[in-house]
């Protein structure tokens, strides 16, 4: 049964998403909320990933950097439509922990 954020609890309206690539030794999601900041701030992969539950739904201007399968993918949330179920988002990508700010 999958837990409960302290600050965003469910069903309250919230866009909840997942990043299916996992880590090879515990399971675990590879994202991180950087909070809300500009992405092109973000020029570096986090060195901690959040933990279940706290790791929060899609919010607006929140900036999220995750794992992918071929390196590292950095978005800005523009917009949000929990009812849609979709998200308008500004990425990069990078293939290794270091972003190009040009992309953005």
């Amino acid at each position: 049964m999958a837990s409960t954020h302290p600050n965003y609890p469910r069903d309250s309206g919230y866009f909840w998403w997942r990043n299916v690539h996992l880590d090879n030794v515990n399971s675990e999601s590879q994202t991180k909320d950087m909070g809300a900041v500009d992405i092109s701030t973000v020029r570096e992969v986090p060195a901690e990933w959040d933990k279940s539950p706290l790791i929060p739904p899609l919010l607006v201007g929140h900036t999220i950097v995750a794992k992918c399968y071929d390196g590292y993918v950095k978005f800005q949330v523009i917009s949000v439509d929990p009812a849609d179920e979709s998200a308008r988002v500004r990425y990069s990508y990078s293939a290794d922990t270091s972003f190009d700010d040009a992309a953005s």
